[in-house]
């Protein structure tokens, strides 16, 4: 019977060794990297104050530092004239920047992202803001909804 028992657990040893301990490892390692790459949500609207600041100031080439520069990209023009033309658009349809409104950060299909509130001289509009896992900006645009 001892014998018995004593395989037993060196079986059982063997079993937690190069089972169960590999899987845990690789679990808190997944656990490690997504915590890294998670991204404050005040760290989302400090991004997006400051982008807003940076195109309303017209220092485009600061602006495009947020953002992933994949999503900018094109053959026709470069991303600060991109950022210029998306800023401007608004400029003529709504006057110029006054302020800012209220904030939240939400997610949506796996990214996350920021609807800040942005009043202009004849109107307000919402602008959505939208974050990959590290922070980067990967897309903008006005909320179909604006008033």
């Amino acid at each position: 019977m001892p014998r018995l028992i004593r395989e037993y657990y060196s079986f059982s040893f063997m079993l937690l060794i190069f089972i169960v301990l590999p899987n845990l490892l690789v679990e808190a390692n997944d656990i490690r990297i997504a915590k890294r790459h998670m991204v404050p949500p005040y760290d989302l609207q400090s991004k997006t104050i400051s982008l807003i600041d940076f195109l309303n100031r017209g220092t485009y080439d600061r602006a495009v530092k947020y953002f992933n520069l994949e999503e900018l990209r094109s053959p026709f023009s470069s991303a600060e004239q991109k950022l210029q033309s998306f800023w401007q658009d608004v400029i003529i349809s709504h006057g110029s920047f006054v302020s800012l409104g209220s904030a939240k950060v939400y997610e949506y299909k796996g990214y996350r992202g920021v609807l800040q509130r942005c009043h202009f001289m004849s109107g307000t509009m919402d602008l959505k803001v939208f974050f990959n896992d590290t922070g980067n900006i990967v897309m903008i645009e006005w909320a179909k909804n604006n008033k």
